[in-house]
């Protein structure tokens, strides 16, 4: 894991308030780094289109050197990286859509985020053949084609999906809403650390 205080303003992005990804890409576009971004003064970022006073005045409150280093080293001791949109590693396929997110949080291997990556989804109370489906199709994709099966650690189709992966010698990414700091739903703790394992 890359040393993350290389990475600090791309952490400290992250954790504007009331930013969302469509304006953040445009601020890269303008300022070309987090870093630059940090350095402009309320007046200057007062005078980008698209950005108001609320937004501003978050971007401003963010700038909190105590609450970066309480992220960067809960990050370092629980070996949670970050990846932004500039960097090789980060999905390719990602980028194309029209807010892709500036930055991910990861824990794992993010080699394999750029491989052969399918998605696998579906309802969460599910039909028996529901959870067989996923369990097949996982299990054939990943351990035939070396195929990555991507899905959310969500209870019913998703849980399935990555449990036909894990019967495999392949690979599975839970892609998840929440922050890495919890597990949701809880009863897929197990899952989570068999997955990181692998």
């Amino acid at each position: 894991m890359e040393d993350l205080e290389n990475k600090k303003y791309w952490i400290w992005f992250s954790l504007i308030k009331g930013l969302g990804c469509v304006r953040k890409n445009n601020l890269l576009k303008i300022y070309g780094t987090p870093e630059e971004i940090y350095k402009l003064s309320k007046r200057e970022l007062l005078k980008v289109d698209g950005i108001g006073e609320e937004t501003v005045t978050n971007i401003i409150e963010a700038k909190n050197e105590k609450i970066l280093n309480y992220h960067i080293k809960y990050m370092e001791e629980n070996n949670i990286d970050i990846i932004h949109i500039c960097e090789k590693s980060y999905p390719q396929a990602l980028k194309q859509i029209y807010d892709a997110p500036v930055s991910l949080y990861i824990r794992g291997n993010k080699e394999i985020l750029n491989g052969k990556n399918i998605g696998i989804v579906g309802c969460r109370e599910c039909t028996d053949y529901g959870k067989k489906a996923a369990k097949y199709f996982a299990y054939n994709l990943s351990k035939e084609k070396s195929v990555n099966i991507v899905s959310g650690l969500a209870k019913g189709v998703d849980s399935y999906a990555h449990i036909g992966t894990l019967s495999t010698v392949g690979k599975t990414i839970a892609v998840v809403g929440n922050g890495l700091d919890s597990v949701y739903p809880v009863e897929n703790k197990e899952l989570l650390y068999r997955i990181l394992k692998k």
